[in-house]
């Protein structure tokens, strides 16, 4: 569960809500809206952790595109101090993971990978696995393409990657998350309403998208089903 806030105090609360229904962990980004330096979010965190004294695991979120970067040396700073469990990163920066795990060395943590486009290399070099947006409409596809990797199939990895990029290319012509949403509508579960009304030029593309879902998903389907 994401418990991230503006506030510390509002995180706080929210991460108290959140053990208190029975979450196994939480993610905390950075206080949103306002930019902040690596100290202060090094201090965010620390107060954090001794308001909520333990009581839930929390994973790092890493997000810059819409809040304050987690550095990657104060990402290990702040694992390294044993009060966070692993780290969610959605930069879709190689070049963060890799300075990641070089400064942790040796320091148990969860790597938890956020960006598909990358999660096969990712995932292949270390990673533990994936919060995927994308899993939210096509649990098969990114289950299917995890055992790959693990079973170390390249043929078939490349196949199931390929079709996680036609996804992909099709949900950045769309604000994220309204291709998920529209895929769940069109595999007849509840995706709930948008956020904010899509342009008369979105809802066009809208259209084509879940016209072309349509026709595309039952060989994904059956793709994510083979044993090979």
């Amino acid at each position: 569960m994401n418990v991230s806030h503006s506030t510390l105090d509002g995180a706080v609360e929210l991460a108290r809500e959140a053990t208190g229904a029975g979450v196994a962990g939480v993610l905390l980004m950075p206080p949103h809206y306002f930019r902040y330096s690596q100290e202060e979010i090094r201090s965010f965190y620390l107060a954090y952790a001794d308001a909520i004294d333990g009581i839930i695991p929390t994973y790092l979120y890493n997000i810059p595109a819409f809040t304050s970067e987690i550095a990657s040396s104060t990402a290990a700073e702040l694992l390294a101090s044993g009060r966070f469990c692993g780290i969610k990163d959605s930069s879709g920066s190689l070049d963060y993971f890799h300075a990641l795990q070089e400064q942790s060395a040796g320091k148990p943590f969860t790597f938890l990978a956020g960006q598909e486009r990358i999660f096969v290399q990712q995932r292949r070099t270390g990673a533990h696995g994936a919060v995927s947006g994308v899993a939210s409409a096509l649990p098969e596809l990114m289950v299917a393409l995890d055992h790959a990797i693990a079973a170390g199939t390249p043929e078939r990895i490349e196949r199931l990657d390929a079709r996680l990029m036609e996804f992909l290319v099709w949900s950045d012509q769309i604000p994220w998350p309204t291709a998920a949403k529209e895929a769940l509508k069109q595999r007849k579960l509840k995706s709930g309403a948008l956020a904010t009304p899509l342009s008369p030029q979105g809802e066009r593309k809208l259209a084509e998208f879940a016209e072309w879902f349509r026709g595309w998903l039952p060989a994904v389907l059956r793709e994510c089903r083979e044993t090979k």
